[in-house]
């Protein structure tokens, strides 16, 4: 599946999560977490993630994960990029999507 395509299937697999209108309520403002996405696309500038990794991403559970390298050495042998993000929601990661996952033409998305 190429990259075009997996950014297509994400949107309608978000969009449906967020549009259930027993699920909508007022969203917080996604931009609390523009910071942290700052952070990746420094991180990324210092050290270049490699094409076709599995990108994990996510809220706090995803994020802490990253704690003492856990995520890479619980997923060992597999080359995977950290992208979660405390407190977020999944409209959140809609929000977010280019820059936290497709920029990486990831083989595999770990969502939690």
């Amino acid at each position: 599946m190429g990259q075009q395509e997996m950014k297509y299937l994400a949107n309608i697999v978000l969009s449906l999560i967020i549009a259930c209108p027993a699920l909508v309520k007022a969203w917080p403002d996604p931009m609390r977490f523009q910071d942290a996405i700052d952070g990746f696309t420094a991180q990324d500038e210092s050290a270049i993630p490699p094409i076709g990794a599995i990108v994990g991403t996510g809220s706090s559970s995803m994020r802490f994960w990253q704690t003492d390298d856990r995520f890479a050495t619980d997923f060992a042998p597999l080359t995977v990029i950290n992208r979660g993000f405390g407190g977020s929601v999944m409209h959140d990661v809609e929000v977010f999507l280019d820059d936290l996952v497709l920029r990486y033409q990831p083989r595999a998305v770990l969502l939690y």
